[in-house]
């Protein structure tokens, strides 16, 4: 339903790919070299299933690595891509990821290591009605080009396309959300990018280290951020309204972001954290929209609590912003009056030693009486053979 795993890009032919497979079952890609290709690696078209990629070694790929595509009638599921190495794909075409999962469903994305993208190492891409499972990955310096993404990026537009190709607004409450856990990303612009209404997804025991915007949920609903590691990063979750000014869309989603929960995380803020703001809350501001889409008064946030938050210097505060007013800084007494934050502690969390990736707590830890469960780092990444 779209232009397929490579970007349109005007007067550029479309280049294929290493390994092309349609229509594949139980097939095994393994210990192969995918190095300096024109195009993608591998392209999974249509319907594909459990089919396994796993301890292949990708570099200067020119597209995409590996590519899981399909349509809402046939699509790859139940596949896994496991254990594989990425260095520097879409080394020609920016506009790409390491791995691409765009309209697929219950595939394992899980143990790789992915390094050196112009854009998103990972792209979960519009799956509405699919889930795929993203853990023990090992993430680092993406958006090396392109920034306006994030290490992993997905989103649910609320579109549906009738038989006569009319776009039509649908309700996707129900949608399934993907579940990211485990993984370990740094030095990047943002960790996780919930984008254009992404919703229903589990955000937990992450290791977000040197990243921006840990998450950032653009619009989305009922998506739990939970017992995750953030590290030096600018902010723990940035949270937009913004795209109730896009036309009919705005009709229907009506205040369509409330229910996201950020519980039991880990927030240590580095050496030089005077412009870093715990959360930030942004929402268009147009004739008639200040009144019913306010930042924080609607609660796009059900629940935020039993955090553990450490500063090393600067102030714990929380931003708010419109398109055109002020910026509104609460400080942390303001924030808790809000009902935020009203069981966290601000105390230092005694990480073992961040600085060199290792991110295990002292067992003294406040973290850990807040219910905080350690992160088995040992998982994380490329594991050797049984």
């Amino acid at each position: 339903d779209g232009y397929g795993a490579q970007f349109p890009i005007k007067g550029w032919d479309y280049c294929g790919e290493a390994i092309y497979m349609r229509k594949a079952s139980y097939c095994k890609i393994e210990d192969c070299e995918f190095y300096a290709l024109g195009g993608n690696g591998i392209y999974l078209a249509g319907e594909n299933l459990k089919n396994n990629i796993s301890y292949n070694r990708f570099a200067y790929v020119g597209s995409n690595g590996v590519s899981l595509l399909g349509t809402k009638q046939a699509h790859p599921f139940g596949n896994r891509v496991t254990n594989n190495r990425f260095d520097k794909t879409g080394w020609i075409n920016h506009y790409t990821a390491s791995i691409f999962a765009g309209l697929s469903n219950g595939n394992l994305i899980a143990h790789n290591e992915i390094f050196d993208t112009p854009h998103h190492a990972v792209n979960l891409a519009t799956n509405g009605f699919g889930r795929n499972v993203l853990e023990y990955n090992r993430i680092a310096r993406t958006s090396l080009v392109l920034h306006d993404t994030g290490a992993v990026n997905m989103w649910m537009d609320p579109y549906a396309i009738d038989e006569e190709g009319n776009v039509q607004i649908v309700n996707r409450t129900d949608r399934c959300g993907h579940i990211l856990r485990f993984n370990h990303i740094s030095d990047s612009n943002q960790g996780y990018y919930l984008d254009d209404w992404t919703s229903n997804c589990i955000v937990y025991g992450n290791i977000f280290d040197q990243v921006w915007n840990g998450v950032t949920i653009h619009g989305g609903r009922n998506n739990l951020i939970e017992n995750n590691i953030f590290y030096d990063c600018g902010c723990l979750t940035y949270c937009a309204n913004d795209l109730v000014a896009r036309g009919k869309e705005a009709e229907f989603m009506h205040a369509y972001c409330v229910g996201n929960r950020v519980n039991n995380n880990i927030y240590h803020s580095g050496k030089d954290s005077s412009k870093s703001n715990l959360y930030w809350f942004y929402t268009i501001d147009q004739p008639g929209y200040e009144e019913e889409f306010p930042a924080i008064e609607e609660k796009r946030f059900a629940q935020i609590e039993r955090n553990t938050y450490f500063m090393e210097t600067g102030t714990y505060q929380i931003g708010e912003s419109w398109s055109v007013k002020p910026w509104v800084i609460y400080q942390w007494d303001d924030w808790q009056k809000l009902g935020y934050d009203t069981t966290s502690v601000i105390a230092d969390p005694m990480l073992v030693d961040p600085e060199n990736d290792n991110f295990n707590l002292h067992p003294d830890s406040p973290a850990l009486d807040q219910g905080f469960q350690p992160i088995d780092m040992s998982k994380i990444g490329i594991q050797s053979r049984n």
